[in-house]
């Protein structure tokens, strides 16, 4: 979409790694096909990210195949997937992002390339119980 392009820095890993990649040394106003394997977009599918929950906790009108959106421990949103409703009162969640393994075709078009301004370097402050 021409009108609202993605705008982003080569090589900072702001992007999927496959169109990251695929995007270095294209010429300005080249257009590329792209098909980029799970583990160049979302990420590969690892069937060990699913959890066991008591079903009591979800919504009353959960079923398989609902997504929903739950707290991480570092409280930050993660979005699951309900994949099992077990008797017994039991749910199993599925964590992987819902495209984790899917195939994704793009078209891109380089539509400019600039210098990139340096990006200002991070400051990591640990933060845990007890300090302050």
């Amino acid at each position: 979409d021409t009108q609202n392009p993605l705008e982003f820095v080569c090589g900072e890993s702001l992007v999927f790694p496959g169109l990251d990649k695929a995007v270095q040394g294209l010429a300005v106003g080249e257009a590329r096909e792209l098909r980029l394997q799970g583990d160049e977009a979302f990420g590969a599918r690892e069937e060990e990210r699913k959890m066991e929950v008591e079903a009591a906790q979800l919504p009353p009108d959960v079923k398989v195949g609902s997504q929903l959106k739950v707290r991480g421990p570092d409280g930050e949103d993660i979005f699951v997937t309900v994949t099992q409703l077990q008797d017994g009162g039991k749910a199993v969640l599925d964590l992987n992002h819902p495209l984790a393994g899917a195939v994704l075709n793009l078209s891109v078009k380089l539509l400019s390339c600039e210098v990139a301004e340096e990006l200002a370097p991070f400051e990591v402050e640990a933060v845990a119980p007890g300090d302050g």
